[in-house]
């Protein structure tokens, strides 16, 4: 009989958390996941914001989820249906015109012959040579890079050592000459992140989302009745294993004894114990709340607390009374993804100009989706729900407080929006507005952080999550972070909770 309650604690029902409770209970682990908030899914949840009408709150779809996770765990089995949308991206221009990429190549060919025959030249070898990076990327994305790992990628993959230097506007600019084009790639390389595409070191987020996607770079993947569909067959699957999942369930500290975590303590003062501890959350919560920094070493400390977060993502989510004719849309299908308001690199980078200085632009960076194109299910009868999230929405305001400045930005995205739709503010009934400082209060992202930690080169790989490769994943023995402020990052990729779940049940049975 085990001196543990359980073999392993997970803190957080966030999709990453999720999936660790699902390996580690299929695995044969006595497993407890406990959840803060009334609902599971995290920042990947479903909520019903106006009668009738769900949207996700957070993030949108599932195209970066790995299908070998899928597999694995039986995902499909407990619930889980994805929806391909025909085009990936819809990019209506200032002067009428419009881009779709499409899913099929050659339909995108011929969309971005009207902007230039050159690029629609050279795009399927473009689409190309991202998916031979990120090929070469795939096995750094998998594990943990050592210092080792790291210098031999210096020594063997000089292309990617090098892309991982340039500026995003430097990349794309060798590639094509269409705004519309690299409007639509640049804001992919921004995504989640305060910096603009002039800006050193941009080309990785492009990369990872090649690398993570399926279908295609920016290829959405909706699921079926919502994101929270993905967390309920996440759930169901680790049930059917036995494991146990309690909600409205905050932790109050992880419990130590030397420098082993060996339980934790919940809110209402009950304490369990487990052989094992995993954090989804991120490292500043994991270690400064859970653990207490005066209980860790300060040089670790101190690393912890140079983490850069500096969130820039707010949400707008609108209940319609139909849909908004886009300018340049032909066909509904175009909008069956990501409709992108990002009419080149100049835009974008003028949008974070304003973020620099703790201010949001009036034209700002918007990726759109209206889910319920796909979905009917999720909006009454005749109507649809449209999410909005936006760039640049710095978390640091000069002189001001989101509390004041929540509606005025949902003005200026409603003012975008009509823009590029005439006539769909008419079309509002209801709106919510979701800042970085709600991200913040409601899923404890540290300053609103989608990403729980920059996704920028010096807080990627062995340097993730703290900047010294020594530190590992967590310097407490059998505590882990597994949730997106561990390598190799945020989006729903699954990769955070299932590496560092795979590693451990390889681990107990050597």
């Amino acid at each position: 009989m085990s001196q543990y309650d359980y073999d392993a604690i997970i803190i957080g029902a966030g999709h990453n958390g999720l999936i660790v409770a699902a390996t580690l209970a299929k695995a044969g682990q006595r497993v407890l996941l406990l959840e803060k908030q009334a609902h599971i899914g995290g920042a990947a949840q479903t909520q019903e914001l106006f009668p009738g009408c769900r949207f996700n709150v957070g993030a949108q779809e599932a195209g970066l989820l790995r299908q070998e996770i899928v597999h694995a765990l039986g995902l499909t089995d407990h619930g889980l249906t994805f929806m391909e949308s025909p085009a990936t991206h819809f990019a209506p221009q200032p002067d009428g015109r419009a881009l779709t990429i499409w899913r099929d190549l050659a339909q995108s060919r011929a969309s971005i012959q009207q902007f230039s025959a050159a690029d629609a030249a050279r795009f399927a070898d473009f689409v190309a040579y991202l998916q031979q990076m990120s090929e070469r990327l795939e096995p750094i994305l998998r594990q943990r890079p050592s210092l080792d790992d790291m210098g031999r990628l210096f020594v063997e993959e000089p292309e990617l050592v090098r892309l991982a230097t340039i500026p995003l506007s430097e990349f794309l600019d060798n590639w094509f000459e269409s705004n519309a084009l690299k409007g639509i790639l640049g804001g992919l390389g921004v995504t989640g992140m305060m910096r603009g595409p002039y800006a050193q070191g941009g080309v990785f987020m492009l990369l990872y989302q090649a690398a993570q996607g399926n279908g295609g770079v920016g290829a959405g993947r909706f699921v079926q009745g919502g994101m929270g569909q993905l967390a309920q067959a996440l759930a169901t699957a680790a049930q059917a294993h036995g494991a146990e999942i309690h909600t409205s369930a905050g932790v109050a500290s992880i419990l130590r004894e030397e420098e082993r975590a060996i339980g934790v303590r919940l809110d209402n003062g009950q304490e369990l114990s487990a052989a094992a501890v995993f954090s989804s959350l991120d490292a500043q919560h994991t270690f400064f709340t859970l653990v207490g920094a005066p209980n860790l070493p300060p040089s670790f400390v101190r690393r912890v607390r140079s983490v850069k977060y500096r969130g820039c993502t707010a949400q707008v989510h609108l209940a319609l009374s139909g849909l908004p004719d886009f300018r340049g849309a032909t066909d509904k299908a175009q909008l069956s993804g990501h409709i992108v308001l990002a009419p080149g690199l100049e835009y974008l980078e003028r949008a974070y100009d304003a973020a620099k200085y703790g201010d949001f632009s009036p034209n700002p960076y918007l990726d759109i989706v209206i889910p319920s194109l796909l979905d009917p299910t999720l909006a009454p009868p005749g109507q649809q729900v449209m999410s909005i999230t936006m760039q640049y929405a710095p978390y640091d305001l000069r002189g001001k407080c989101w509390d004041d400045l929540a509606e005025p930005l949902g003005d200026v995205v409603l003012a975008a929006l009509e823009r590029i739709a005439p006539g769909a503010r008419a079309l509002v009934n209801q709106r919510r507005v979701m800042t970085p400082l709600d991200w913040e209060r409601e899923w404890g992202l540290t300053e609103g952080n989608i990403y729980q930690g920059e996704m920028s080169m010096e807080q990627m790989f062995a340097m993730r999550p703290t900047s010294s490769p020594q530190d590992g994943n967590s310097p407490i023995q059998n505590l882990f972070l597994c949730g997106a402020a561990a390598h190799p990052g945020g989006g729903i990729t699954g990769l955070p909770g299932w590496t560092t779940s795979q590693l451990f049940v390889q681990n107990e049975r050597a």
